[in-house]
């Protein structure tokens, strides 16, 4: 990847509470994965973040690698939390300074929780 390239690429994390949705975190990596596809270079580049070792299972049991939680050295243009049915009961103490850290005026907060109808 050449310098301007790396330079036009935004940086894109989720953030995986134990037990998050599938379907949302796929609704929202599949279209992202496309289009660096398409494009034939990376316009996005994505991370997952998590608080719980190396893995966060979704709520159907599905494992996904995860990195530690980001914090302000991460620089990432983007955060997306991905939740489910019951977020508080995968909230950790470990997810409010990741959060803190965010820089607010750089990056965008964005959530999925999913409600049981």
């Amino acid at each position: 990847m050449i310098a301007e390239d790396r330079k036009n690429t935004q940086k894109i994390g989720f953030i995986l509470l134990p037990g998050f949705a599938l379907m949302s975190y796929a609704s929202a990596t599949e279209p992202l994965r496309a289009a660096n596809l398409l494009a034939g270079r990376d316009i996005y580049t994505l991370s997952n973040h998590g608080s719980d070792g190396d893995l966060s299972l979704s709520s159907s049991g599905v494992p996904v690698p995860i990195d530690p939680l980001p914090g302000r050295s991460v620089g990432l243009d983007m955060v997306f939390v991905c939740a489910g049915a019951h977020p508080s009961i995968g909230m950790r103490p470990a997810f409010l300074p990741a959060f803190v850290s965010l820089p607010v005026m750089a990056c965008a907060l964005a959530a999925f929780p999913v409600v049981p109808i």
